[in-house]
């Protein structure tokens, strides 16, 4: 009987043996899973982290790109603004040159017509001389006993073209003129102490054929200063002039 009481303790120590070890290999497990679970746990938080970080890394980098691209940005509409004030001021210049030059084309023909103008009023006052020293002749003439032998003054009308200092000028701008169907000639001229070689069409029996002349030159043949002149001459010489007036 003790001994069967003996045999059943030990059975029952044994039995809570194995289940104090079982406890402890489940508790064991717990503690392993719990452990593993923890690990997982803080693999993940750290690979979070690290993502965040990455996600910051990439946000500056993001920000630094942005702020180079509004100061290209920037650059580049400052680049714009200058080249279209240069533009500007280029264009401002041209229209300032063109203006210049207009003034100055207008400044030339101002000129060339006082020149022109001067070398018309000095002809006309040879031309005045010329009439006021036919008259004194026709008065003498008139005070002294006649003579039919001596001339009478008459007139012709000649255009002027053109008045030049090189006669060599002169004679290529005939030239030119004949190739336009225009008959002149080259006389010499002195106004105010200087020789002059003037080409001119002529001789005109009447003031009224002068002037259409001079008319058709300034429309077809673009002469405005083309300007007319009465010369005397006497009767021996009408029928020679009357014969080119013609």
């Amino acid at each position: 009987m003790a001994h069967k009481k003996n045999a059943t303790a030990k059975g029952s120590g044994k039995a809570i043996a194995i289940i104090a070890l079982l406890f402890a290999f489940l508790a064991i497990a717990v503690i392993a899973v719990v452990g593993w679970f923890g690990w997982q746990k803080r693999v993940q938080i750290e690979q979070l982290l690290h993502t965040q970080e990455q996600a910051q890394n990439n946000s500056a980098k993001l920000q630094r790109h942005i702020a180079n691209m509004q100061s290209t940005l920037q650059q580049q509409e400052e680049l714009k603004q200058l080249i279209y004030k240069q533009h500007q001021s280029m264009t401002l210049q041209k229209d300032l040159d063109e203006e210049l030059g207009k003034q100055i084309h207008h400044l030339k023909i101002e000129l060339t017509s006082l020149y022109l103008d001067s070398l018309q009023l000095g002809q006309q006052l040879d031309e005045t001389e010329e009439i006021a020293l036919a008259a004194r002749r026709t008065a003498e003439m008139a005070l002294n006993k006649p003579q039919p032998s001596k001339p009478h003054p008459h007139y012709y009308w000649v255009v002027n073209l053109l008045s030049v200092k090189a006669e060599n000028v002169a004679k290529k701008e005939q030239a030119k003129l004949k190739k336009l169907g225009l008959d002149t000639e080259i006389i010499t001229v002195h106004v105010k102490g200087q020789r002059f070689y003037r080409i001119r069409i002529g001789a005109i029996n009447s003031k009224s054929k002068a002037l259409a002349i001079q008319k058709d030159l300034k429309k077809r043949h673009h002469m405005p200063y083309a300007w007319i002149q009465r010369k005397t001459i006497t009767t021996h010489r009408v029928k020679k002039h009357a014969h080119h007036a013609q």
